[in-house]
């Protein structure tokens, strides 16, 4: 079973949200992505992390590198 990824100590300039490209929440607002750069990974991130991915600085990007 995989172990959730801990934004808030996870070294955050290996991180960066990406907007979903066809999916958006049941209030409309889009919903992101992270991209872990260290091990080429994509994942979805709930609204509270995405709060804390943000409060900590990560960068957004417009698409996938």
């Amino acid at each position: 079973m995989a172990t959730p990824m801990d934004f808030s100590s996870y070294p955050i300039e290996d991180l960066s949200l990406v907007p979903s490209e066809d999916f958006t929440n049941e209030e409309g607002k889009l919903i992101y992505c992270v991209f872990n750069r260290k091990i080429d990974a994509l994942t979805f991130v709930a609204a509270e992390d995405l709060d804390v991915l943000r409060a900590r600085g990560i960068q957004t990007l417009a698409n996938l590198p």
